[in-house]
């Protein structure tokens, strides 16, 4: 448990001098624009919304390069749309582990936000054992990680847990 503990340790580190680095790089570029020189500083912020502007439309290889080849890596979050691509991507295969994990590394923003996501997230992974017919694996599942979120979202939960009586054979559209 303590080498465990000695790893997290490390690796916060790790993450906490990245962040250090670049908040002094920015502090740096913040200092450069009082100096003088508007050209550059003008130059490297356009190449700044344009790496931005590339992830967050999803052109990702194109966005590292452009702050490779500008030496603006330190300038953007490039890891934190990565982040969220790596995430979205096992959405779309139908994973839901993945953001899952990510809620829980994110627990107290989503928190503060009143983010329904992970309740969304437990849901459909209930939804997708009904589907699957493993209907005590549903029901188990529903009492571990369902059954926190029935103060707040009990309505829901009823109807999502009636898809365990109904087949999708249903005349019932709401549960088909």
């Amino acid at each position: 448990r303590l080498h465990g503990l000695k790893r997290k340790m490390e690796e916060g580190a790790r993450a906490e001098e990245l962040q250090v680095q670049r908040c002094r790089a920015r502090l740096d570029r913040l200092a450069a624009a009082s100096a003088g020189d508007d050209a550059e500083w003008e130059d490297i912020r356009l190449k700044r919304i344009l790496v931005d502007y590339m992830l967050r439309m999803s052109y990702y290889d194109t966005a590292t390069k452009l702050a490779e080849t500008s030496g603006i890596q330190d300038l953007v979050d490039i890891d934190v749309f990565l982040d969220a691509k790596r995430v979205i991507d096992s959405l779309r295969n139908k994973e839901i582990a993945p953001a899952l994990a990510w809620c829980a590394e994110n627990k107290s923003r989503l928190k503060k936000s009143k983010s329904k996501l992970e309740f969304l997230l437990r849901l459909q992974e209930f939804v997708e054992l009904v589907k699957a017919k493993n209907f005590l694996q549903a029901i188990s599942y529903a009492r571990k990680y369902l059954a926190p979120w029935g103060s707040t979202h009990m309505k829901e939960l009823q109807r999502v847990t009636a898809t365990l009586v109904f087949r999708s054979s249903t005349n019932c559209a709401q549960y088909k």
